[in-house]
């Protein structure tokens, strides 16, 4: 476990430094800082597992410190230090997120009993972390359960290189009656394709009650185009690999905030499918929309047809024109 130490009165800092470093070989001590500018800078270069803190310092107190790095989304473990006197604001720094506080003098078998706890907490966490799934998490946000988490970005970063705040470019695959006999190889062919193209950062999440697939781009590198890249590319090729049993739709979007919201539009823009068939190609008149969004019936290409709003379908079309932003042609 690596601490850091920010405490302005030298003897004690110097004292929790050298019992820190005999109390176990497992704590190591990474920096020391005598106030909370030096301790921000220290947290932010050595991003230690806990901080003991000491409240009352010059320039900084550790509870301005402690609120400025909560703030920046650090969640690093803290633990206060603190004389009696110090009460109130122990008070103030346990309702900014901190493990626990120590009075001063710190006493050798409370420190240690604190330092096992939180050694056991991070263990935990870091179990936590090695088994979350991405898909788990993308399965929450698609039923309007996410909820922005500093630990959890780090988490995700870290593991798949994925941020829910970043762009996702989303395809959908809806199936309809065929889902259940052309899901494998759906499958085979999401398998394949991420196998084939590692710079392509991708995860899938099964719909069975929608009878869709929902696929997610992620951490992509070339940006420019490449919806149209899915357009043109990749659909084709998927469709022919299911037989043409299905509707595809993309659209990009801001994080994982939106992808509840994004899988309802993609979902009523398949509705299309129903209604007019196969090898339909709806494209939009407004150009920078047309680069973000697309609905495919079936394959695309040159031996599809082009629809705009088919007469009888004016019920139909505000939805599409809606999710789109723009007109059909």
């Amino acid at each position: 476990m690596r601490i850091a130490v920010i405490e302005d009165e030298r003897p004690i800092r110097e004292g929790l430094v050298h019992i820190l470093n005999k109390i176990s070989p497992e704590y190591q001590v990474v920096g020391s800082a005598e106030n909370g500018r030096e301790g921000l800078i220290l947290l932010e270069e050595q991003d230690p597992d806990l901080i003991l803190l000491d409240i009352q310092m010059p320039d900084m107190n550790g509870l301005q410190m402690l609120k400025e790095a909560r703030e920046r989304g650090s969640m690093t473990k803290v633990v206060i230090l603190t004389a009696y006197s110090d009460f109130d604001y122990a008070k103030k720094a346990i309702a900014l997120g901190i493990e626990n506080y120590l009075l001063k003098p710190v006493n050798l078998t409370e420190l240690k009993n604190t330092l096992s706890k939180i050694k056991e907490e991070i263990f935990v966490e870091q179990r936590g972390k090695n088994s979350l799934s991405l898909e788990t998490v993308i399965k929450d946000a698609l039923e309007g359960e996410y909820e922005e988490d500093s630990r959890l970005e780090e988490t995700l970063l870290e593991k798949y290189g994925f941020s829910g705040r970043k762009q996702i470019y989303c395809m959908y695959l809806f199936m309809g009656k065929y889902y259940d006999s052309e899901q494998k190889e759906a499958e085979l062919f999401l398998e394949e394709f991420r196998e084939h193209n590692p710079d392509k950062k991708m995860c899938w999440l099964w719909r069975e009650k929608r009878q869709s697939v929902f696929i997610c781009f992620y951490d992509v590198k070339a940006k420019k185009n490449f919806i149209q890249y899915l357009k043109q590319s990749v659909v084709p090729a998927f469709s022919m690999r299911i037989h043409d049993h299905g509707a595809f739709a993309g659209k990009e979007c801001q994080g994982l905030g939106e992808l509840a919201e994004i899988e309802n539009a993609l979902t009523e823009a398949c509705g299309w499918h129903l209604i007019l068939g196969n090898r339909v190609l709806i494209k939009c008149k407004n150009r920078a929309t047309e680069d973000k969004s697309f609905y495919l019936s079936g394959r695309s290409g040159e031996s599809g047809k082009e629809c705009g709003n088919p007469s009888g379908l004016s019920c139909v079309y505000p939805v599409l024109s809606a999710i789109y932003g723009g007109r059909i042609t």
